[in-house]
């Protein structure tokens, strides 16, 4: 429990902290007074902080399936949507009064949502140098308090969207950039002038407003301000009964645009202020968006993920700003790296609804943009000034599905889709029956657009929730014993509501219910599936600019399935002698990308076979610069045809450290899924090529080949395997190379018995 600090010694322990940040102190400023500091994100986080942590992301998978946000310890599940207060009051279009701002705000806490993002924009607190306004960030806080809401402060610092933007639009009466005078002065800031001034380095590559992220006296100064704020939050959090609204810090908005590099340069400045939040006497998680791009995401995660290893970071997560309409992006967008966080930040709020069960089912928080506004994306359009109107009917199921994840937060937060959670038809396109998580529940969706969720909540509780209702059946060996509506309560106590009509088999949920079933058997398990095929061995790889022959794996037994991997310079690779064996493409496989026989190309061929007990190793053919080869041996495959049911290749054409092969959708439980990654430059020669296989859809990702070579212009393969467990679809699998090269990748899921 939090010790009760008085509102004078708060004060005077916000005055240590912001003076702590300003001076880069890394000692923890009230350990005498609050006991032993918190963790964030991970135990190397940069910063030590400084007091009990208002939220935090656990990524320690203890007692969950996923990683968690933590919100006074709670496992905290967001129904979060971004408002745009500040282009409703100073866009020339809107210029809501303030009344009208907060009559929005009512309404999203009506609508269901329990947390907003609100953007505070450098200029709003500091209008001129050392000279704080709290107006605008004291009225934000009150009106979370009134309408209990959480919020997610989006700081809108130094850069936002790739250089320092105007506050209203281009016929706004308010021409003043996001950042005080000092920082960047324009004399016509809609106009977009380029006669600008700043204390700092201009750096003019993403337009007139641009400054430049390596000045590190800019860096300085953005993390003093922000630590004022923080401070400032803190002290008035602790005169209005420390209701903690803030619960996240936005580090800027969409920090540099689409402009690319390693990501290292983004992290370091990024992480830098960050300290100012983890420094804090208001400790809470700190996030990154990325603006809808691929390469950029990836160069930013992996930045941050090299140094959450190292040194140590104060960026906990990033995510993307995806903007589809399509649920398999909300499924499959993010990619699981390392320890971070899976979120899409920024997401159209048409049907946004329905979009946040799919992310759902790929473990994914989704954050929506935005409430109203004049970025034609919104849940309510204008319709005069001050007035509003829902953009379509779909507002209605919005509602209804806010209010139904809000039945039960704490299980949609700690458990995984396919584990002991299952969310039936996501994409919501079927009325055929689905079936799934650990207690093998099947839904009947009402129509092809309603989607159900099951939850194995204990060993004797079961939560199941339908947006349009419908009916979920269970095997009779569950032997449920009770079924009542109602919902968890802040406490995570089932507030019971009233029974439900149930049989041995079945149950029906109401529209935007949640049932909780009691119950004392077993599911009867998955259906008589086969275990998952395992890894019998693997060989030893060969190198050569010339033909080559990988050895076989010991322990062979006749049906075992042989997958022999061989990385090229993106030139053809054939078996030029198959020794007594059947071998083949495995159909897909053998894309490539860069100069074939160049310094940059890659490419990964896969060849099968199912061994006969006789054969030996087979020979590969020379392809032009050299190749790289090695063979697995798998137990436990289907006994005819070809082992596999999805075939995923893909080709990453960027220099960087990110591997990324597409998810897919399986048909049996306990596929063997098995990953590979060739890369153009190797690191050494050597098994050191590889890191952070990541997908946190698989009962476990791990690595079984890397291996590389120095010969000709060189070149690397990494192999790892995960057990999906349930079928169904899975996510995309990332890992991380030692060095930045374009990679070849091809996924395979393999049929048990």
């Amino acid at each position: 429990m939090r010790k009760k600090v008085n509102v004078l010694t708060w004060k005077k322990v916000v005055l240590l902290s912001t003076l702590c940040v300003v001076l880069g102190c890394k000692k923890n400023i009230l350990q005498a007074t609050e006991g032993t500091p918190g963790k964030g994100a991970d135990s190397k986080n940069l910063a030590v902080m400084s007091t009990t942590p208002i939220s935090t992301v656990d990524v320690s998978l203890s007692g969950s399936e996923k990683y968690v946000l933590r919100v006074g310890g709670m496992p905290y599940y967001m129904t979060n949507i971004q408002i745009r207060i500040d282009k409703l009051r100073y866009w020339s279009t809107y210029g809501w009064s303030w009344a009208q701002c907060e009559a929005l705000v009512a309404q999203a806490a009506s609508d269901g949502f329990n947390t907003v993002s609100l953007p505070i924009h450098w200029y709003e607190v500091e209008p001129t140098k050392d000279n704080f306004d709290w107006t605008i960030l004291d009225t934000y806080l009150g009106y979370c308090n009134t309408y209990n809401l959480k919020m997610e402060m989006l700081w809108f610092g130094a850069n936002s969207g790739g250089h320092a933007q105007p506050l209203g639009d281009a016929s706004s009466s308010v021409n003043h950039l996001r950042v005080p005078d000092y920082v960047l002065y324009s004399p016509d800031a809609n106009g977009q002038s380029p006669a600008t001034t700043s204390d700092y380095t201009i750096d003019r590559t993403y337009g007139n407003y641009t400054l430049n992220i390596t000045d590190v006296n800019l860096r300085a100064r953005e993390t003093y301000v922000l630590g004022q704020v923080m401070a400032h939050i803190a002290s008035w959090d602790a005169a209005h009964s420390s209701k903690h609204p803030v619960i996240g810090v936005q580090l800027n908005n969409e920090f540099r645009g689409g402009s690319h590099d390693s990501g290292t340069n983004d992290i370091t400045y990024l992480s830098a202020i960050g300290s100012a939040v983890k420094n804090s006497a208001y400790v809470v998680w700190t996030r990154v968006n990325n603006i809808h791009d691929q390469p950029t995401l990836t160069a930013k995660i992996n930045a941050n993920e090299a140094l959450r290893t190292g040194a140590g970071t104060n960026v906990d997560f990033i995510g993307i700003d995806d903007y589809s309409n399509a649920p398999d992006d909300m499924e499959s967008v993010m990619p699981s790296i390392g320890k971070n966080f899976k979120m899409i930040m920024e997401n159209d709020g048409h049907n946004t609804g329905r979009l946040k069960l799919a992310s759902l089912a790929g473990d994914t928080q989704l954050d929506t943009y935005n409430m109203c506004g004049p970025d034609n994306n919104n849940l309510y359009d204008q319709t005069t000034v001050g007035s509003y109107s829902p953009h379509g009917s779909y507002v209605n199921e919005v509602r209804t599905i806010n209010h139904m994840i809000q039945t039960d937060p704490v299980d949609l937060a700690l458990n995984a889709n396919r584990k002991n959670l299952f969310v039936h038809n996501w994409k919501a396109n079927s009325t055929s029956p689905s079936t799934g998580g650990t207690l093998s529940i099947t839904y009947t969706p009402t129509t092809s657009t309603d989607i159900g969720i099951s939850i194995k909540r204990s060993a004797t509780e079961a939560v199941l929730m339908s947006v349009q209702g419908g009916t979920f059946t269970y095997a009779s060996s569950l032997n449920v014993t009770g079924a009542s509506q109602g919902y968890f309560d802040a406490s995570n106590t089932w507030v019971n509501q009233g029974t439900v009509s149930y049989t041995s088999t079945s149950v029906v949920v109401g529209a935007g219910k949640a049932v909780r079933l009691t119950y004392t058997g077993t599911s009867g398990g998955t259906g008589g599936s086969s275990p998952a095929p395992t890894i019998v061995g693997v060989g030893a790889a060969a190198a050569s600019t010339g033909t080559i022959t990988p050895s076989l794996p010991s322990g062979l037994q006749s049906n075992d399935i042989l997958l022999l991997f061989v990385e090229t310079a993106n030139q053809a690779a054939s078996i030029s002698n198959q020794n007594g064996g059947t071998w083949a493409v495995v159909t897909g496989s053998g894309a490539g990308t860069g100069t074939a026989g160049g310094t940059d190309g890659a490419r990964l061929t896969v060849f099968w076979s199912r061994y006969n007990g006789t054969q030996g190793a087979p020979t590969v053919g020379d392809s032009g610069d050299h190749q790289l080869a090695k063979m697995m041996a798998i137990r436990g495959a289907v006994a005819t045809g070809n082992p596999w049911e999805v075939v995923k290749t893909d080709i990453d054409t960027y220099t960087d450290t990110g591997g990324w092969s597409t998810g897919g959708t399986t048909t049996k439980n306990n596929d063997l899924i098995v990953v590979g990654d060739a890369g153009a430059l190797a690191n050494t020669t050597g098994t050191n090529n590889y890191n952070y296989w990541s997908n946190g859809d698989f009962a476990a990702f791990t690595e079984v080949i890397d291996d590389s070579t120095i010969v000709g212009n060189g070149g690397s393969i990494g192999v790892a395997t995960g057990v999906l467990t349930m079928a169904g679809s899975y996510s995309n699998s990332t890992d991380i190379h030692a060095v930045a090269t374009k990679k070849s990748l091809v996924g395979i899921a393999i049929r048990p018995l």
